[in-house]
Formats: structure tokens, C-alpha cells, sequence
């Protein structure tokens, strides 16, 4: 048992604790395979920022690098939407 099982088991609902002790196995084990894998998608994204460089200097506008840094923008705010409506499941 863990700490999160520990603390909800006492409190009579070990499901949760069970939840968040498995969701944080899984969550441990995506880092662990994101830092070995970092290397390669950064240089692989530097690569890709070379071509938006290239692309807006060919282009004479910064539209290809203003729309990456929106959709980028987006991307971080959809998970950090869902991230908070998940917590609201939880905490109304």
C-alpha cells in the first residue's frame, strides 16, 4: 500500500486512493519514457523550427511562426482545461 491508499483506506474509500496510487504509476512511468526519448524530439523540434525560420524568411512573413506559437498556445490550454475539469470532478 502507499500513502494515498493508506490515507483513503482510513477514511473508508480505497478506491480513490487505489485511483490516484494508479494513476500516479502511470504518470511516473510516461516521464520516465519521455526523459529518455527528450533528446531525440528536441532535435527533432529544432529541426522543425529551422524550417519555420526558412520558410517565413522565404515567405516575408511571420505568419508560419505566429501560427505554431498559437496552436502550440492552444495545445498547453486544452490540457490545462481538462486537467482542471478533471480536479472539479473531485473538488466542485
Amino acid at each position: 500500500m502507499s500513502l494515498a491508499t493508506d490515507i483513503f483506506c482510513a477514511l473508508g474509500q480505497c478506491w480513490i486512493g487505489e485511483g490516484i496510487d494508479g494513476i500516479y504509476v502511470v504518470a511516473t512511468t510516461l516521464i520516465e519514457i519521455a526523459i529518455k526519448l527528450s533528446p531525440m524530439f528536441g532535435t527533432m523540434y529544432f529541426g522543425y523550427w529551422i524550417f519555420l525560420i526558412i520558410k517565413t524568411v522565404r515567405q516575408g512573413s511571420p505568419e508560419p511562426i505566429m501560427n505554431h506559437v498559437m496552436f502550440v498556445w492552444q495545445v498547453i490550454t486544452g490540457i490545462l482545461h481538462a486537467f482542471m475539469s478533471f480536479i472539479k470532478l473531485f473538488i466542485p
